[in-house]
Parts: structure tokens; C-alpha cells; sequence
């Protein structure tokens, strides 16, 4: 079992690649820079006397934390998976296989299913996608072959060109 554990780890630490690139396709520290500079700005007296655009400022700002903190959300259920497993080698302690290698298998999937998926507009597919990861791995599977079985072998391009189809799976 500690095998298992072992594997598990290197695999779990090859995911952190893929959750960067998400990261940089999504842009997350540009985003962090940007709320900064916005947020500084809420802070000035000027701001709040154009009603109109200090609304559409803090609009953006709440929809780029939740970006963020969506992404943060994923990498973190990675990194304390990669935690668990780390404390289950060293105490060797096997009872936590289980869950560890469940956690890992639907980290995977999901980073997997969302690749597979090859859409263009990544940033759009991550905010209606996201909530689909705190589902268990065999309830995103059945969501994501669901809606390809109903929409057919060209689900890519469909999907692309009408991602209301992703409200769907959430």
C-alpha cells in the first residue's frame, strides 16, 4: 500500500504542472495585480462620486476574486491532497490509501476531462466548469459523457460555439 501512496505522490506533483498552465491560461497574476490596483482605487474620493462606474469597478473587481478564488480552490484541494500524502508515507500509515487514491483519481479526471474538452475560450469554460470539481469523479464522468451523448461526436465544436450547453453539467 505505501506503493501506492508513493505513486500516488508522483503523480499528484506532475498535476501541479497542469494546474499552472490553467493558472497562466486563466492569467491568475495579472488578475492579482489588477484587483490590487482597482481595490487601491475604491480608496480615493473621487471614485465614488461617478455612481456608475464605481458600480461596474467593483463588479469587475468581485468577478475576477471569484476567479481567482476558484482557481485558488482547485490548486489548494491539489496541494492538500499532496499534503495528505505526504503525512500517510512518512507516519506510514496505509488507512488513508482509500481516500487519497479517490482524491487523486478525481483531481485527475477532472484536470483531464477539462483538457480533453480543448476549448478556446478557457477563461469563460472555467468560471461555468469550476463548480463541476467539487463534484466526486463519476459525477462529473456521467455529466461530461451525458451531454456528449446528447449533443454528439462533434461535441467540441458545438460546445464552443453555444456555452450555454455547460450549464448542463453544473
Amino acid at each position: 500500500m505505501i506503493i501506492a501512496l508513493e505513486n500516488a505522490k508522483y503523480e499528484l506533483q506532475n498535476f501541479r504542472n497542469d494546474v499552472k498552465e490553467l493558472g497562466n491560461a486563466l492569467r491568475i497574476d495579472e488578475l492579482k495585480n489588477e484587483v490590487a490596483e482597482l481595490e487601491k482605487k475604491t480608496f480615493e474620493p473621487e471614485f465614488w462620486s461617478d455612481q456608475d462606474n464605481s458600480t461596474k469597478t467593483l463588479q469587475k473587481i468581485k468577478q475576477m476574486k471569484d476567479k481567482i478564488e476558484k482557481y485558488e480552490a482547485l490548486k489548494g484541494k491539489l496541494e492538500d491532497t499532496i499534503m495528505m500524502t505526504e503525512m500517510a508515507i512518512e507516519e506510514n500509515d496505509e488507512s488513508l490509501t482509500e481516500e487519497i487514491l479517490h482524491d487523486k483519481e478525481e483531481i485527475q479526471k477532472n484536470i483531464y476531462y477539462m483538457i480533453k474538452l480543448n476549448f478556446e475560450d478557457t477563461e469563460d469554460i472555467f468560471e461555468r466548469i469550476t463548480p463541476l470539481f467539487i463534484n466526486d469523479n463519476k459525477t462529473f464522468k456521467n455529466k461530461i459523457d451525458s451531454l456528449i451523448k446528447k449533443i454528439g461526436p462533434d461535441y467540441v465544436n458545438i460546445i464552443e460555439s453555444d456555452l450555454g450547453l455547460l450549464e448542463e453539467l453544473i
